[in-house]
């Protein structure tokens, strides 16, 4: 017993190793990192004023900085997972995860079996088998597409991979972090809106971004 908790502490340091994490703050609104890992990918992922963002691809590293190349077909789309655990239910059980991070959330949205509809307010939910009379599940929100799985009608559990943190995901517009003294920066030119004549460009603005391990402060210039 000693030596598998002994292997699965060093599984889990070696899984912490494999990673590094370049983050920035921006004190009022949200923050933005890149988890860099081993084999050379990455993950980009920024939340400001609500609005959540999630670039992927691969990175490469030199004396300069960083250079990062983006790879939207490695973006996630919404699944579905079919599992028959070692016990016997009545019930269809169905796990909500978000797509992104893979952590369970609630659903807030209804389930459509069927003729049925049922609605769920948690991160999971049981349905009767005997209800279940279709391989076919549709997920019917307010405020999201209409979703439609087909699943294995024998299994007694589902796990369900959605976009519940309401993340888009696509290309971010940074390219190259160069190595400075206080970061890895990244600079970018804003022109702030010219309201006496919005048709015209405003005054140009340079601002400057700099990426630091997550012990570290981010500073704005």
């Amino acid at each position: 017993m000693k030596q598998l908790l002994l292997i699965s502490f060093l599984l889990i340091i070696r899984n912490v190793s494999a990673q590094d994490t370049l983050y920035h703050r921006i004190p009022g609104l949200g923050s933005q990192k890149y988890v860099l890992n081993e084999d050379r990918t990455f993950i980009y992922t920024s939340f400001q004023c609500g609005f959540g963002f999630v670039s992927y691809g691969s990175y490469r590293k030199n004396i300069l900085g960083y250079r990062f190349s983006y790879d939207t077909t490695k973006c996630p789309q919404p699944s579905i997972v079919s599992l028959n655990e070692e016990f016997e239910s009545d019930y269809l059980t169905l796990f909500f995860y978000d797509m992104v991070d893979r952590e369970c959330r609630n659903y807030y949205d209804s389930v459509v079996i069927g003729d049925q509809s049922f609605e769920c307010q948690s991160d999971s939910i049981a349905i009767p088998k005997k209800s279940i009379k279709t391989n076919a599940i549709t997920l019917r929100g307010e405020f999201s597409n209409e979703l439609t799985f087909t699943f294995d009608p024998a299994c007694n559990q589902l796990n369900i991979y959605l976009n519940l943190s309401i993340y888009d995901c696509g290309v971010n517009d940074i390219r190259t972090l160069k190595k400075t003294k206080h970061g890895y920066l990244h600079k970018a030119i804003h022109y702030d809106e010219n309201r006496e004549k919005p048709w015209k460009k405003g005054k140009k603005r340079v601002v400057r971004e700099y990426y630091q391990g997550p012990k570290n402060s981010s500073i704005n210039h």
